[in-house]
């Protein structure tokens, strides 16, 4: 259910249109030039998923966002049949110590541990995303 609904995102569009009225109501709180990020990793098939309120945004996180195949790339994530981001460093420093299981090696981490965040749209700061607003966002 949840793929069906993504695949209705307009192409390099940043908000679902059924959120669209939510999200322009509390446009301060995400940073909506950054792809959804409600799937990292391969939800379908990753025997483990980690849950998250939202994806976070740090400064460093814009040096990836200019570059077109690295957006590209994280609007595929979206369909949740690649392995984790290891390729973009902020999330990697963030991820493996979270996700690491003894004994695995970055790549296993990155094909058996996915996360999924229950709202799609980065924020600096989570405290922000009252239960109000996730709750009147279609997507969540």
């Amino acid at each position: 259910m949840i793929f069906k609904f993504w695949e209705k995102l307009p192409h390099k569009e940043c908000v679902h249109p059924d959120d669209q009225e939510v999200i322009e109501q509390h446009r301060d709180i995400f940073e909506l030039h950054v792809p959804p990020g409600h799937i990292n990793g391969n939800l379908k098939t990753a025997p483990v998923i980690a849950l998250f309120l939202n994806p976070g945004f740090e400064e460093e996180d814009k040096q990836g966002l200019v570059d077109e195949a690295c957006r590209e790339l994280l609007f595929e994530q979206i369909k949740g049949e690649s392995d984790f981001p290891l390729w973009f460093n902020r999330w990697r420093e963030w991820f493996l110590p979270r996700a690491r299981l003894d004994g695995t090696s970055d790549e296993e981490v990155a094909k058996n541990v996915s996360i999924f965040n229950v709202c799609a749209y980065a924020s600096k700061d989570a405290r922000q995303l009252k239960p109000a607003i996730l709750n009147s966002l279609p997507s969540t």
